[in-house]
């Protein structure tokens, strides 16, 4: 599988499910495989979903074992949109649960049966995984980072060479407040100062940020990269042709290892 796509949870809705955003994204990563790439998308929105079908607002502050419920209510309803959107297309939307413990090796086996199920849906063909964490009974991303780090690692466990970071931030910004002096390209060598720069998001349905996609492209730049042939696009979810028009420099942000 060479490419992986992370889309955010604002970016999949927002009062409702976004579904100019399902389609876009499920055209593109559809032409992708037909040009014969192996594509996987790690989809946040699991949470918002069931809030959202609970009528609960999206900013109202819930505990913990709390938002698990929600995941598990809207887990379903966000596999249902993308669902829809890639059958548009001939292409099947599978569901793929995972957790940090078993992405980092914590739980060999079970890490070894997740790559040969990625493994074997790429062979298929016409099959696309729809990867998110197991939010009912695992808890670092809803903490930590809304799946950016968890897309890092599931791009290092199938061997991609290009990561998307997708959400409501179109790029990395010189000022991000005023979102002034688009970055088009940075080294990871950049890091700390690229870390000074960025803020994380106030979304009170995402707990990721731009500090999460600059670690998240650090942990994927760092791995299995001695030819430094692996790429980092951090952009809008929403931007048209983004996967197409951030791969030619047009939009968002584009990260390396050159001096890594």
């Amino acid at each position: 599988m060479n490419t992986i796509v992370k889309v955010g949870s604002t970016s999949l809705y927002n009062g409702g499910p976004r579904l100019e955003v399902f389609d876009s994204i499920a055209d593109q990563v559809s032409e992708l495989m037909n040009q014969g790439n192996s594509v996987g998308i790690v989809s946040s929105g699991a949470i918002a979903f069931g809030k959202g079908d609970l009528n609960i607002p999206s900013d109202k502050s819930l505990e913990l074992s709390q938002e698990q419920v929600m995941a598990g209510i809207g887990q379903p309803l966000l596999m249902d949109q993308w669902s829809k959107a890639f059958g548009l297309r001939s292409v099947k939307a599978t569901q793929v649960l995972v957790t940090n413990e078993v992405l980092l090796g914590r739980v060999p086996e079970q890490r070894g049966t997740l790559a040969d199920t990625l493994k074997t849906t790429e062979s298929i063909g016409h099959i696309v995984p729809i990867i998110n964490e197991n939010d009912a009974i695992a808890t670092e991303e809803i903490v930590q980072g809304d799946n950016d780090r968890l897309s890092a690692h599931v791009a290092n466990l199938v061997g991609a060479r290009v990561l998307y970071l997708l959400g409501t931030s179109e790029a990395i910004y010189e000022c991000p407040k005023t979102k002034a002096g688009r970055i088009e390209s940075a080294d990871l060598g950049d890091f700390a100062s690229l870390q000074l720069i960025s803020e994380d998001t106030a979304d009170p349905q995402g707990t990721g940020g731009m500090l999460t996609k600059l670690e998240a492209a650090k942990i994927f730049l760092e791995a299995d990269n001695d030819r430094n042939d692996k790429f980092v696009f951090v952009a809008g979810a929403a931007i048209p042709e983004v996967l197409h028009n951030a791969s030619l420099g047009a939009v968002g942000t584009r990260l390396t290892a050159s001096a890594a």
